[in-house]
């Protein structure tokens, strides 16, 4: 089978494009298992990937030269997406087609917009160096917000996992020095319920309705209520 009936029967077998995809991304994750890896290494380079295009237009060459460009200029993971980009539609595809490829491939927002941005320019005509440039300054922007963001928040990031582990820690505490008076907490099944409640905070806060350290207050309430409640209990029985 010859390389350009081998790309053709790629480009129109839906199971041959799954396969070569997965191949792809474990041969540019470098190792990585995650996921989540691989796409924050995309995003990382992926502005410098438009810039290099946007000076290849400058320069003079295509638009395809510039994909081309990219895919040899660029490491993974950015650099073999280019290059399929190049290579299917150097042998037939449209360049439309896949460039959306791309899109529905990688599970990256700012390929979504590079991809947007070429085919509106395509369609309407303009300065695509210049809307490349300008893509990839807003990429830039974003990351430096994105982590001025993780800066500032460190301080309540870590004043929330502090307070997350200090309910289980007092456990612990009260288990070594007093377990009669831990094991009333323990042999209540009320405590389930407690934990309930803990556990739905915690949800609610990786969803971002509830704060880490408002989940950890929820469930140290009803600890304390128990525990009052066991003391009036133990005090009428002693009346």
């Amino acid at each position: 089978m010859g390389v350009p009936t081998m790309y053709s029967a790629m480009l129109h077998d839906p199971a041959a494009q799954t396969a070569d995809t997965s191949t792809l991304r474990m041969c540019v994750s470098g190792g990585a298992s995650l996921p989540g890896e691989l796409m924050r290494a995309f995003e990382e380079q992926f502005p410098e990937a438009i810039d290099l295009i946007a000076r290849s237009l400058r320069a003079g060459h295509t638009f395809t030269a510039g994909l081309g460009i990219a895919a040899e200029e660029i490491p993974a993971p950015v650099g073999p997406e280019f290059r399929r980009v190049y290579d299917e539609q150097n042998f037939g595809m449209a360049l439309q087609d896949a460039l959306r490829a791309m899109a529905h491939r990688v599970p990256v927002l700012d390929a979504r917009f590079f991809v947007t941005a070429v085919l509106t320019q395509r369609e309407a005509g303009g300065n695509l160096a210049e809307v490349l440039d300008n893509l990839s300054r807003v990429m830039r922007e974003r990351f430096k917000v994105k982590r001025q963001i993780r800066v500032v928040s460190a301080h309540g990031r870590i004043t929330a996992w502090v307070l997350s582990m200090l309910p289980p820690a007092l456990a612990a505490v009260l288990f070594a020095v007093s377990p009669q008076f831990i094991r009333v907490l323990a042999d209540d099944p009320l405590v389930t319920v407690y934990a309930a409640q803990l556990a739905d905070g915690m949800q609610a806060m990786q969803r971002g309705e509830l704060h880490q350290p408002q989940a950890c207050l929820i469930f140290g309430a009803a600890l304390l209520g128990h525990f009052d409640a066991s003391r009036d209990d133990e005090l009428d029985c002693s009346m």
